[in-house]
């Protein structure tokens, strides 16, 4: 399976000291679940995905937090970020108007919000 390929090639990187670690770029919980039956050594450190306070990816979180699995955030740049606020129409609009209550930029608030969270967020660049 694709799985058990990815696996045994990301441990063979590790083998020959080409990779310090294995992680993945969007793996759902499935996913992780499979990896993690395999018992892959060296186990999966961490998990990229595009989380914003719009679309908290709560179950993922959670799920890697879990396992102690590294779960980074990564966000998208302040103009998509606004699209998407605006599409969510009051829900989307919570985020600007706490940032003007808190004398804050929306990215501001955002960034806080994934530190309370234990997400290791990375910035979008241009």
């Amino acid at each position: 399976s694709f799985i058990d390929s990815w696996c045994g090639a990301l441990a063979d990187l590790v083998k020959e000291g080409k990779v310090l670690q294995i992680g993945g770029d969007g793996l759902l919980v499935w996913q992780i679940e499979r990896v993690m039956e395999r018992r892959a050594e060296p186990p999966i450190e961490f998990n990229l995905h595009r989380i914003t306070p719009c679309h908290s990816k709560r179950h993922i979180v959670r799920f890697c937090q879990s396992r102690s699995i590294e779960c980074i955030a990564l966000m998208c740049n302040p103009e998509d970020e606004a699209v998407e606020r605006q599409l969510l129409g009051p829900r989307g609009k919570a985020l600007d108007e706490l940032a003007a209550s808190l004398g804050r930029t929306p990215m501001q608030v955002e960034l806080s919000w994934y530190l309370q969270r234990g997400l290791l967020a990375i910035p979008p660049t241009e």
